[in-house]
């Protein structure tokens, strides 16, 4: 195990915020997860020293709303790959929606190929 890699970060899916310590292999598989307190702990360490994921939150041009806002609120309905992020906010940036909106519409189908939609986070008339 002389080429493992070791990654310390600490584990966000609950409040405990345990400090967890995960060791990769030299092909980058990892060996083991150290200072969960829970199983979710150990797979949230498996996945973020892999693959990290992430929710994406911004904001579309709105256009016809009543409100005079320009902006509407949207955020990725499930996480996605933190290595995709500026991919995805390039095609958030140049989406718009036009009013009458409702919360959860999806604004943008299929994100970067993820089978994750971009869905409006608040309504807009």
């Amino acid at each position: 195990m002389s080429n493992c890699t070791v990654k310390d970060f600490y584990c966000t899916v609950c409040p405990s915020e345990c400090h967890l310590t995960v060791t990769l292999d030299e092909t980058g598989s990892v060996v083991s997860v150290a200072g969960n307190s829970c199983p979710r702990g150990e797979r949230f360490g498996r996945q973020e020293a892999t693959c990290p994921m992430r929710v994406l939150a911004s904001t579309v041009r709105l256009e016809g709303a009543h409100t005079g806002e320009p902006l509407i609120p949207v955020r990725t309905r499930e996480a996605i790959p933190l290595s995709l992020q500026a991919q995805a906010m390039d095609a958030i940036r140049k989406a718009r929606v036009t009013a009458p909106v409702k919360m959860g519409d999806i604004v943008l189908a299929n994100v970067c190929d993820t089978g994750v939609d971009v869905v409006a986070s608040c309504s807009a008339r």
